[in-house]
């Protein structure tokens, strides 16, 4: 015959870790979405910055800079 104050503390024990598993289990998802919007927003950041480089590509293109014997040492430039 089982103690019936062991069983009451197994089933405590059982039931605790159940709601600890979910709990980690909403941690994990919570995680795994905010994972899933930094990789969004990291790919948003890299064609931005990709866009940008081609805008400097295409003003260096329209805009070159002055040969360097061109260049007047007294404007600072």
């Amino acid at each position: 015959m089982s103690d019936p104050i062991i069983r009451a503390m197994l089933e405590e024990q059982a039931a605790s870790l159940r709601a600890s598993a979910a709990q980690f289990d909403m941690n994990r998802a919570a995680a795994l979405a905010s994972a899933q919007d930094y990789a969004v927003q990291a790919g948003g950041a890299r064609t931005q910055a990709a866009k940008i480089e081609a805008s400097l590509a295409a003003y260096d293109d329209a805009f070159p800079p002055p040969p360097e014997e061109e260049i007047d040492p007294e404007a600072g430039s």
